[in-house]
């Protein structure tokens, strides 16, 4: 008997990860991140958001439990404009600069980042797929 085929995209990694020395990036750079400044739940520019899971949120770090307050903390951020304005407008596909009152800020580490390339073979290498990226329940397992 043949063993059970693997999934195109697991939901959740199968294995321990595997990180190789050019895995991981320091950036340097500017960084850019679009965040409201009215409605609910409003944090500044630079704060880590503590609160979670938000449905909302591809890449949430926080257990699918409850929503609370974690040690653990995400921000949304990235190395270029487009980038930034279409993670946070991609479901209307309409840049709205009144609901929230959306800002784009521009912000520079004071010292290198250290980040995942997940642009490279990473991925694939771990048993995940580019579906990784597009959808919400994947990407928030195997951030944990």
């Amino acid at each position: 008997m043949n063993p059970r085929p693997k999934p195109k995209a697991p939901h959740a990694p199968t294995q321990p990860l595997i990180y190789q020395p050019d895995d991981v990036i320091d950036h340097a750079g500017v960084l850019w991140r679009v965040h409201r400044t009215t409605g609910a739940h409003v944090l500044p520019w630079n704060a880590f958001r503590r609160y979670g899971p938000l449905p909302s949120m591809r890449w949430e770090p926080h257990p699918d439990a409850k929503p609370g307050q974690h040690v653990d903390g995400v921000l949304y951020t990235t190395a270029d404009v487009e980038t930034a304005l279409a993670e946070v407008f991609q479901t209307t596909r309409l840049i709205d600069t009144r609901a929230g009152a959306p800002r784009l800020t521009a912000w520079e580490p004071k010292r290198p980042l250290r980040l995942l390339d997940l642009s490279r073979t990473w991925l694939i290498r771990n048993g995940a797929a580019a579906a990784l990226t597009a959808g919400c329940s994947r990407p928030r397992r195997w951030c944990k």
